[in-house]
């Protein structure tokens, strides 16, 4: 009976981590393609995001439902629903015959990712195989004013960033407060999330640097390997291959991260690793004009070592700020604004990139563009590190 229990427990640990690694997967590769869509749909960098800023979005609306979702149905019929979805949303893309329709896949796909996050088919296969059945429920209402006015604040600030003139800017960002005025009204009285952790100074600061992170992560995995293509003239396969090195150094140092601040605690191993992302940013700028793809790979390499290193830790460190009661929404907290966080990075830098291509040509724009996003973040950086410093020592003394 044991070895059944276990087998079934490892299967569907298994399988979620199938789809968790799908959404990963399509969130980022999608980025590759960037610049051959531009091309298919004739559109610019700035509207092209939207296929990857869509996506975030989606999820980021998603996963503040995950508690009404889990109360209200089985974790089988979740996985069931967030797998069918996803796989429709990959076939509708396989075959968009326009950009409309592959925003829509895409769309999909962030709902499947947004449901199933705490290929396909065999995770399909396989949860369905190992996932238990389980009673009905207590039915749970949904809190649906704060999500509407979520998705409004979101979808509008968002379109701002993306916005190709000033009076559009404007009003949007206009929608996109009055939204977050209605969502913090409205979570009083329908609470989604509870907002009075923001009021815990060390976990703000020590989600900024997180968020941060996610911005550069994002906002690299769409600038770097456009710039490889458009700039420096290599194929999309080979900005695939370049992005490869880096992802793989930082999924095998997150475990051994773990270990290192069990060992010693949070500040060495999270203060090294900024201070080595902070070395990467700076040695991609210093090796962009050389478009030399060894030069740039080290500089990546670098970059991800230190975002490996301290990562996951500062979700761990800023997670463990709360009172045990406020774990779940803490959670809810931290990946909805990662999803959004991203979304932001990708449009600021699909919309600089759009800016620059207008000022001076596609190639040359591509390549001014780069620098300048690679200055911000660098700028990012250093701000994180100073914020969180003085909140990662008291976390240490208290280990």
């Amino acid at each position: 009976m044991n070895k059944n229990n276990h087998f079934h427990l490892l299967g569907a640990v298994i399988a979620t981590g199938i789809l968790s690694f799908s959404g990963v997967l399509i969130e980022t590769a999608m980025n590759v393609t960037f610049p051959t869509l531009i091309n298919e749909f004739g559109l610019s960098t700035s509207k092209i995001q939207w296929v990857t800023t869509i996506y975030l979005l989606v999820i980021a609306i998603t996963i503040p439902l995950s508690s009404y979702f889990n109360e209200r149905f089985s974790a089988r019929k979740l996985f069931l629903v967030a797998n069918l979805i996803f796989l429709v949303g990959v076939l509708t893309n396989c075959f968009s015959p326009n950009f409309a329709m592959l925003l829509f896949g895409r769309l999909l796909q962030g709902v499947g990712t947004g449901i199933g996050l705490p290929l396909v088919v065999i995770s399909l296969v396989l949860g369905l195989a190992c996932l238990p059945r389980e009673g009905a429920k207590t039915p749970k209402k949904l809190a649906l004013r704060p999500v509407i006015a979520l998705s409004i604040m979101f979808f509008a600030f968002i379109s701002a960033l993306s916005a190709e003139h000033l009076m559009t800017f404007a009003l949007l960002f206009i929608v996109g407060l009055v939204g977050a005025f209605l969502f913090v009204q409205f979570n009083r009285k329908e609470s989604l999330i509870d907002l009075g952790i923001l009021k815990n100074h060390r976990f703000v600061a020590l989600i900024f640097s997180l968020l941060v992170y996610q911005a550069l992560l994002l906002g690299l995995s769409f600038v770097l390997p456009s710039f490889i293509q458009v700039s420096a003239g290599f194929s999309s396969s080979v900005a695939g291959l370049f992005m490869f090195p880096g992802a793989l150094i930082g999924a095998v140092l997150a475990p051994i991260s773990g270990k290192v601040l069990d060992q010693i605690g949070a500040r060495k191993p999270i203060t090294t690793g900024l201070i080595l992302a902070a070395l990467g940013l700076a040695l991609l700028f210093v090796f962009l004009p050389t478009k030399s793809l060894a030069l740039l790979l080290v500089a990546h390499i670098v970059l991800m070592l230190g975002l490996g290193i301290s990562y996951s830790n500062l979700m761990t460190c800023s997670l463990s700020t709360l009172a045990t009661d406020q774990l779940s929404d803490g959670n809810a907290l931290v990946n909805t604004l990662q999803q959004f966080i991203g979304a932001v990075a990708t449009a600021v830098v699909a919309t600089t990139l759009s800016i620059f291509q207008g000022l001076n040509g596609f190639k040359v724009g591509t390549s001014h563009g780069t620098s300048i996003i690679l200055a911000l973040f660098f700028i990012l950086i250093i701000v994180s590190l100073i914020v969180s410093f003085p909140n990662l020592k008291k976390i240490r003394a208290n280990h």
